[in-house]
């Protein structure tokens, strides 16, 4: 004997039919599918739905069974899923309340049942891969040196720049691979990058900017290795220098009083920086450039009221 449809199990379940009980009592895939209906039947006793009137429902009912007896016939087998769906039909019909709604209740459905099992995942050995090492942090370049330096200055840092101010004497900094740096001398700024410099200082005043290797900018004028920056020969820079030449002369600056007075150019004050430019030669013991300083001094100012001074001064200089 086959097994009933779904349907005419459905209908068992919910006490329509009772001509099953002999093959039940043989059949235990047909039992277990009584009791699941049964179960959903329980289930949907507790929805919470509008009163419908008895012969509504039992009009429901018997259009339910008579398509279950005609599908009795019929080769094609319904899926599991549309007899879980007709069982909850006739469930609903036959258990509507007349009158007080039941609270409503979560009914979990119970899929269909599959005997297929899917076969274990193969697991393969996956080659484990180091991570990458992490880059290294930069290094930030050493800060320029001071190859050299008799002068008075202040180092700091200016807008995050590392920034030298030279009040006086000479400076030598080298900035080859190093940072850069920013050389302040009163108005006047040099940028040294990659290069080496040496600058002479004179009260707050830049005298001259010599480039040792590499390149620097002078106020943003470039200047080559071995160029030497001096300032322009105005009225003004001539009787500047010439006071920064003769306040290195009485601080015994000797060589940096000489190159002060050597920029002071300007008629207004070019007859006295020479003489004591040939003064400070003398008195730093640079006696050949003393001598020729005195005999330039004289060629240029024989007039001068300094030129008896320049005599004596050249004859007392051992030949």
């Amino acid at each position: 004997m086959s097994c009933p449809s779904y349907e005419l199990l459905a209908a068992l379940a919910s006490g329509e039919a009772r001509d099953l009980d002999a093959h039940l009592a043989g059949c235990e895939r047909c039992t277990r599918e009584i009791e699941l209906q049964r179960e959903l039947v329980t289930r949907a006793r507790g929805f919470a739905v509008p009163a419908l009137s008895r012969p509504r429902r039992m009009a429901l009912a018997a259009e339910t069974l008579a398509r279950a007896d005609a599908d009795r016939h019929r080769s094609a087998r319904i899926t599991l899923t549309a007899a879980c769906a007709l069982a909850a039909g006739v469930a609903i019909v036959l258990a509507w309340p007349t009158r007080h709604p039941r609270p409503p209740v979560t009914v979990a459905m119970p899929g269909p049942t599959c005997d297929y099992e899917a076969p274990a995942p193969v697991v393969t050995d996956v080659p484990v891969v180091p991570a990458p090492a992490p880059a290294p942090a930069p290094v930030a370049p050493r800060p320029a040196a001071l190859a050299s330096s008799d002068g008075v200055l202040e180092r700091t840092r200016v807008r995050g720049r590392d920034t030298i101010t030279l009040h006086e004497g000479s400076l030598v900094v080298d900035a080859r691979e190093r940072a850069p740096v920013t050389v302040v001398v009163g108005d006047v700024t040099v940028a040294v990058a990659d290069s080496r410099v040496k600058l002479l200082a004179v009260d707050n005043l830049a005298v001259t900017v010599h480039v040792l290797a590499g390149a620097a900018e002078v106020d943003h004028d470039k200047l080559a290795a071995g160029a030497t920056w001096t300032p322009p020969a105005t009225t003004a820079t001539s009787l500047a220098m010439f006071r920064a030449g003769w306040k290195a002369l009485r601080e015994e600056h000797f060589a940096d009083a000489i190159a002060a007075f050597d920029l002071a150019r300007d008629p207004v004050v070019a007859e006295d920086a020479a003489y004591w430019a040939a003064e400070a030669a003398s008195k730093a013991g640079r006696a050949r450039e003393a001598r020729t300083r005195y005999e330039a001094f004289l060629a240029a100012f024989p007039d001068s009221t300094r030129a008896d001074a320049a005599r004596a001064a050249l004859a007392a200089i051992d030949p």
